[in-house]
């Protein structure tokens, strides 16, 4: 059992010391808890919608911004995962860290599949983000990257039995309204994704709003069933709870679909269609 943490919270555009500051409390308030592993947000640092400051915000990894958040996660004694701009190969990337509770920084993680705004600033990420740690194989994602679920199971395939998202999910007030996307639906995606696999997913969103979007919230712990082990709708604070990470389930689950993957295929190319029986 690993007691992993969420952290929903509203950051402060373009003021990253304020923002460190304030998930330093959150992260100290999962700690109390007992939480092992904390999640923050998609650019928790930052803000999300920062692309005309991203020459005076983005960073190299590791940098300052690593540096504080290895004091914080070595003061807590707790893994922490968190969001922010990096500045790397003459490009941008919206990026995760790891830091592990010695403060030493595990690895990083570039978003692979961008959106919106991601797509006018950042360069596209390439590699998987997964890493062993002292809880199990942790995947870093970000985001959208949970919308697709065959980029999700190449991590479980590759051994990931705790799935990261640091997220901003957001929506002009008018979407919510009109086409009713919502938090509660986010949450949903990041629940289909842990049980589709049998993986526990950690998904930790933005609360407030920037310009003229509002982050959905319902960060979310999610079982191998899919479960809300926790869940907070709305406003800032952490959530914490202890899951099973152990691969119960998992291998059945990919068994099932290897057995069928052949047929998957036939079916996406269109040259295995099924007739309807009587």
């Amino acid at each position: 059992m690993v007691t992993v943490g969420v952290i929903q919270f509203d950051s402060v555009i373009c003021q990253p010391t304020e923002n460190i500051r304030r998930l330093a409390g959150f992260v100290a308030a999962a700690a109390r808890q007992g939480a092992q592993i904390v999640v923050a947000p998609e650019m928790a640092t930052t803000g999300y919608f920062v692309s005309d400051h991203l020459d005076t915000l983005a960073e190299s990894i590791p940098g300052p911004t690593t540096g504080a958040l290895g004091e914080i996660a070595r003061a807590n004694n707790v893994y922490i995962a968190c969001g922010l701009p990096e500045r790397a190969d003459g490009g941008f990337y919206n990026s995760a860290v790891l830091v592990s509770p010695d403060g030493h920084l595990v690895g990083s993680y570039r978003k692979v599949h961008l959106w919106a705004d991601d797509n006018r600033c950042f360069v596209p990420g390439q590699a998987l983000g997964l890493f062993d740690t002292d809880v199990g194989p942790v995947a870093l994602t970000s985001c959208y990257d949970l919308m697709f679920p065959e980029y999700i199971r190449a991590r479980v395939l590759n051994g990931a039995r705790l799935v990261l998202n640091c997220t901003d999910w957001v929506t002009p007030e008018p979407q919510v309204n009109m086409l009713g996307w919502s938090g509660r639906v986010t949450s949903g995606i990041a629940s289909t994704r842990a049980i589709e696999n049998r993986v526990v997913v950690a998904m930790a969103n933005r609360i407030g709003t920037e310009g003229s979007f509002t982050s959905l919230g319902y960060s979310c712990i999610c079982t191998q069933i899919g479960a809300f082990a926790a869940l907070i709708e709305n406003g800032q604070g952490v959530a914490t709870a202890s899951v099973d990470v152990s691969s119960l389930g998992a291998d059945e689950r990919l068994a099932e679909r290897a057995a069928r993957l052949g047929d998957y295929r036939r079916w996406e190319t269109g040259t295995g269609k099924v007739v309807s029986q009587p």
